[in-house]
């Protein structure tokens, strides 16, 4: 927010005031008006004609006169003399202690910074009427804990002259972090802040009581404004989040649970400008916080669709409306929260069939979407959904060969945060915020176990910030890489290292485990195209239904399966003393297959697709191959003409450069920890050093030093 934007808020409180020696002044200037009437009229060579102008109107010779008067000067020639429709313009110099009133004509114009005084288009009959006002003197007030803050300003007494700079400069901070400065309250207790910077400076154009915010040392902080709406159970537009949690560096957004309210509006989202223009977060979406600790997001509202623009039934047994026909025309349609005072729960069967409209939004009490509940409208792009939906399949929106873009908004509390899957939420954030070049390691649980990133940066000379994005092989490794695209350029690197799984060679099928890893970065679903993916919705249902009966959390709840800022499980996992398949030889048989069945047209054509997003974001994509314990691969993809023929069909088929070969990537039992695939601390090091090997042999091809 700029200082002028916050100066604004310190107006114009003196339009319709007038002090008595404005009307002295007014007084003065009356007489003028006198003067110009009677010269209008009489002020002409005697004997002589009047003498036609271009317009073939006769001119008149004006003398415009400004008299003295309290608070100003006249220092140019007065008084002057014009044709009448001319303008008249005068030097004045405003007094000291004295200002232009604010409620003048129209016609006059009063420039401060060269002191011309110009009154427009002057005729008969004419009246003209200006002054000038003595200055205001206002209070002043800094509230401040100094046990946090030393702070200097350049009031000595507490008063104020109008219009006057006043600078106030955070000189010492001791154990807090400077947030900023507001005016209504501290912030926290729904005051507006003015500026996040430590050296303020403004004109006084009211009384002003200016706050210190201070949040403890290294905290974030978020400010929410209403733009538009309230903060819930106050009159207070505006209300702050400190977020001191220290293991993320992405708070999560407020989700729906009431915190701001606006009558006749659905809240979809927050953004970076009040009207809309900046970068878009839905509800409990990651968001990077700038260094200086604080962020502001305004409310996004949408308008509720009136009532009469639907079909309606009322369910007598549960008190709740279900929508049953769409009768409007509109391009976004925000289906009401409330219905007769009922809220409405349910989207029925061909509700939105062959309709118009482009973008589609649902409050927070929808839990059912019918089966072809969106039918054949072809224009439909954009679906804003509350996390709430517990019935719903991938039917429920059908022939609609328009619909790409899926925001998701959190309503509930997530569940998953504190267990392995949650982790992908310091994955994802480390994908945001680390800074080109880098380079992005993507596969299942075989990386997110077996990669130790601070080593490989170190072996890569420092060249390139590692992000571990190993996530688990059981879900698409498209999505992820399409999602990660958006946030690679010019000399970055994907390294795609799948296990031998169909989900990591380009499988399209989102399932729950996807959900429930995605579960507190709802947001990445914005980044990818859904048409490309299957069972979406029929999946976040059945998601959704299983976590109704598990406990709440928190975003800010941590695993103990301990990640660290790479997206590594730091946790030491010590070698096992048996080179064997894991468990044991009684209790596992080989799985592992190097097989080519996983290179379908249809998987080879999904992941082709975001190794080319990638691409044309700038970046280079590299395969390499998981660790397999050798113990656990099946017997014929032992055989080095197998592995070859798996290596070649990815080369021959892939749109990726493979820089690896799979059998240096078959080690011994040993290395293992709890799977075939997730390998020990030392093993995770044998491997990461390998692939380093590899990725400098691919540079050496390039000419890359």
């Amino acid at each position: 927010m700029s200082d002028k934007h916050i100066n604004d808020r310190f107006t114009k409180k003196h339009k319709n005031s007038k002090s008595k020696s404005i009307i002295a002044c007014f007084a003065g200037l009356l007489v003028v008006a006198v003067m110009v009437t009677a010269l209008l009229l009489l002020t002409y060579d005697k004997g002589k004609q009047l003498i036609p102008n271009r317009r073939g109107n006769y001119s008149i010779t004006a003398m415009v006169s400004v008299s003295e008067d309290c608070g100003y000067e006249v220092e140019s020639e007065n008084p002057v003399r014009l044709a009448s429709g001319d303008d008249a313009i005068f030097k004045i110099r405003i007094c000291d202690g004295f200002k232009m009133t604010e409620d003048q004509p129209d016609n006059i114009i009063y420039n401060s910074d060269d002191g011309t005084l110009t009154i427009k288009n002057v005729r008969y009959p004419t009246e003209i009427t200006f002054g000038v006002r003595p200055l205001e003197t206002y209070t002043f007030e800094l509230k401040n804990d100094e046990k946090n803050c030393l702070i200097e300003t350049s009031v000595t007494d507490g008063k104020i002259t109008e219009d006057s700079l006043i600078k106030v400069t955070v000189k010492k901070i001791t154990g807090k972090s400077f947030m900023g400065f507001s005016v209504g309250g501290k912030v926290a207790d729904g005051g507006t802040m003015v500026s996040y910077s430590p050296e303020y400076e403004f004109r006084a154009k009211e009384n002003v009581v200016l706050y210190a915010n201070y949040a403890t040392e290294g905290a974030q902080l978020i400010i929410y404004d209403a733009n538009g709406g309230t903060v819930t159970g106050s009159k207070s537009t505006s209300m702050a989040v400190e977020n001191l949690d220290n293991n993320y560096i992405c708070p999560n957004t407020l989700q729906d649970k009431d915190y701001l309210k606006r009558d006749g509006y659905i809240l979809y989202g927050y953004n970076t400008e009040a009207d809309g223009s900046g970068k878009y977060y839905g509800l409990g979406w990651n968001i990077p916080i700038p260094e200086s600790g604080v962020l502001k997001l305004y409310a996004m509202w949408a308008k509720e669709t009136d009532a009469s623009q639907f079909r309606y039934k009322k369910n007598t047994d549960t008190n709740t409306v279900t929508i049953t026909k769409y009768l409007g025309n509109e391009e976004t349609v925000t289906v009401p929260q409330y219905i007769e005072g009922l809220p409405v729960t349910e989207i029925g069967a061909n509700a939105f069939l062959m309709k118009k409209f482009k973008t589609l939004i649902l409050g927070k009490h929808i839990g059912t979407i019918s089966a072809n509940a969106v039918s054949k409208c072809s224009s439909f792009t954009t679906l804003y959904m509350p996390d709430m939906i517990t019935n719903m399949t991938d039917i429920s929106f059908s022939y609609c060969g328009s619909f790409s873009t899926l925001y998701i908004n959190a309503v509930t509390d997530p569940r998953y945060t504190a267990g392995r899957n949650g982790t992908y939420q310091i994955k994802f954030e480390r994908l945001i915020t680390a800074p080109s070049p880098k380079l992005v390691i993507v596969a299942g649980s075989s990386s997110a176990y077996g990669i130790d990133s601070a080593r490989l940066e170190k072996n890569l000379s420092g060249k390139y910030n590692v992000v571990n994005y190993g996530t688990n092989q059981g879900t698409p490794a498209a999505f992820y890489i399409e999602v990660a695209s958006h946030f690679m350029g010019e000399g970055d690197i994907l390294l795609d290292a799948p296990e031998p799984h169909k989900y990591q060679w380009g499988y399209n099928e989102i399932n729950t485990t996807t959900w429930q890893i995605f579960e507190a970065a709802y947001d990445a679903f914005s980044y990818v195209d859904i048409r490309n993916y299957t069972k979406i919705f029929t999946s976040f249902a059945a998601f959704n239904r299983t976590r109704q009966s598990m406990t709440p959390r928190k975003y800010t709840d941590y695993t103990s399966e301990t990640v660290n800022q790479y997206g590594d499980y730091i946790k030491y996992k010590p070698n096992r003393n048996a080179d064997t398949i894991y468990p044991s030889p009684d209790k596992a048989k080989p799985n592992l297959d190097f097989s080519t069945s996983f290179f379908t047209d249809a998987n080879v054509k999904c992941m082709n697709r975001s190794y080319s997003l990638v691409k044309e974001a700038g970046a280079k994509v590299y395969i390499s191959f998981a660790p397999t314990n050798k113990h656990a691969i099946v017997e014929n993809s032992t055989k080095r003409t197998t592995q070859l023929t798996y290596m070649n069909t990815v080369k021959e088929k892939y749109n990726g450069t493979v820089i690896s070969d799979v059998a240096d990537y078959i080690m011994k039992g040993n290395y293992f920890y709890n799977s075939n695939l997730h390998l020990s601390t030392a093993g995770s090091q044998i491997r990461t050093d390998k692939l380093a090997s590899d990725i400098l042999a691919q540079f050496s091809k390039e000419g890359i030093k």
